[in-house]
């Protein structure tokens, strides 16, 4: 039996997106996961900073993803700082379930390298 509020919606997941994604989401936000159809439940302002965690997240991951590959390909490891601490979060959310991760350090203090622009802000990558 499934109880719901009379204020919840319902938000159908787009096929693709990685069950450890799901599972953050319904860790950091009150929203629940329901299998069948894949959907999120929960209250109208839940689900939309849901929608855009997950948006985010799996950019981040597709992001990181790349770097990774290259350090590996070149036997470094990257470094990643940015001064936005919300998008520093997300890529330490993001660095966790990536295949390359080894390859890969978020810092907390800034340091000097290439400058890159992703999700609107600044991000330094060193080698």
């Amino acid at each position: 039996m499934k109880l719901y509020d009379l204020d919840d919606e319902k938000f159908i997941l787009p096929p693709g997106i990685p069950s450890s994604v799901i599972a953050r989401v319904t860790q950091l936000f009150n929203v629940r996961y329901e299998s069948e159809p894949p959907s999120l439940i929960g209250k109208r302002e839940e689900i939309e900073k849901a929608k855009e965690f997950i948006k985010k997240l799996l950019e981040a991951k597709m992001f990181l993803k790349d770097i990774g590959k290259l350090a590996k390909r070149h036997k470094v490891k990257a470094k990643i700082y940015c001064e936005d601490d919300e998008l520093r979060n997300l890529l330490k959310i993001a660095v966790q379930d990536i295949v390359f991760r080894e390859y890969l350090e978020i810092l907390d203090e800034k340091i000097e390298g290439e400058k890159i622009k992703f999700l609107d802000k600044e991000v330094i990558i060193s080698v």
